[in-house]
């Protein structure tokens, strides 16, 4: 089977925030490209979470890829001006940390997994987020290499932090206000 060319999926792909109707899907994905695994219930926590930012790709009314991450929040004052939208008044959050960045195989090298973390950043910093951070398998050069091309730096190592099969992490950060 073909697929269309790399600048035809980009343009014709949309990026939006994870719904409940998508945890499916998410799962079926998570399985498909053997990611650490996460319950449907917690999925659908992490979904409806008011610290966090998730989003999919959808490519014909299909998710083909998607990124979760978590928010971390300085103090309780700035989490309710930021829902209520008052972001002149409250410090930067201080970190984020991404838990998942993954796209269907077949639809990888087209540009998608840029478009979801490049729509991660522009929400994270409408949030005043100020570093980001991930874990990554020590030998995914791919993933490392595609990480350090949006500034992320490597900080340390988690020794034997993942399983099947066990292999050290290396922990990664970005300062996102250093790189506007």
């Amino acid at each position: 089977m073909s697929y269309p060319s790399k600048t035809f999926i980009y343009n014709s792909c949309s990026i939006r925030a994870i719904k409940q109707s998508d945890v499916k899907e998410v799962l079926a994905l998570q399985k498909e490209c053997n990611l650490s695994y996460w319950s449907e219930e917690e999925c659908q926590k992490q979904v409806a979470s008011d610290n966090s930012i998730n989003l999919v790709a959808i490519y014909k009314n299909k998710l083909i890829g998607f990124i979760t991450s978590g928010l971390i929040i300085s103090n309780k004052k700035n989490l309710l001006m930021l829902k209520n939208n008052q972001k002149d008044n409250y410090d930067k959050f201080a970190e984020a940390e991404i838990f998942n960045i993954v796209v269907y195989k077949n639809f990888q090298r087209k540009g998608i997994g840029a478009f979801l973390l490049k729509s991660f950043l522009k929400l994270c910093r409408e949030k005043m987020v100020n570093s980001i951070w991930l874990e990554v398998r020590e030998f995914n050069f791919k993933a490392i290499k595609f990480y350090e091309a949006y500034g992320f730096k490597k900080v340390y190592s988690r020794k034997n932090y993942y399983l099947d099969p066990t292999e050290n992490a290396l922990v990664m950060k970005l300062d996102l206000f250093d790189v506007l």
